[in-house]
């Protein structure tokens, strides 16, 4: 990086400053740090090492696909809890065996009364 720009945080204070050695590196409308900072490390790059680019840098990822031809051959959990607890509704009592938080779910009910004459008067049951 560029002896201004030791670390992130001196290049971020400018973008919020409007600095147009940042803003000057894109003509159109779309001035987001993950279009301005590519173009700014390209052209630091360009300036101390001509001969290196942005690809040679950093990690790639590449999504690498899996074919399967059986079901046997896709990916399985090699640990399932609660593979027995079967739930019919949110009212059924073994629902306490999926999630203890769940116990009497529809047992609750909050009412807040207010005054349109006096707005800072409320009331919350």
């Amino acid at each position: 990086m560029p002896t201004g720009y030791p670390n992130a945080y001196l290049w971020i204070k400018d973008y919020l400053y409007g600095k147009t050695n940042i803003f000057g590196l894109s003509t159109n409308a779309d001035q987001t740090p993950a279009v301005l900072f590519p173009k700014f490390v390209q052209q630091s790059l360009l300036q101390t090492a001509p001969g290196v680019s942005l690809d040679d840098i950093g990690m790639q990822d590449v999504n690498r696909r899996n074919y399967n031809a059986r079901w046997q051959d896709f990916p399985r959990p090699s640990w399932v809890t609660n593979t027995s607890t079967a739930i019919e509704s949110l009212s059924d009592p073994a629902i306490t065996n999926v999630f203890a938080g769940l116990t009497n779910v529809f047992d609750t009910v909050s009412v807040q009364v207010s005054s349109d004459a006096n707005p800072h008067f409320a009331l919350t049951k």
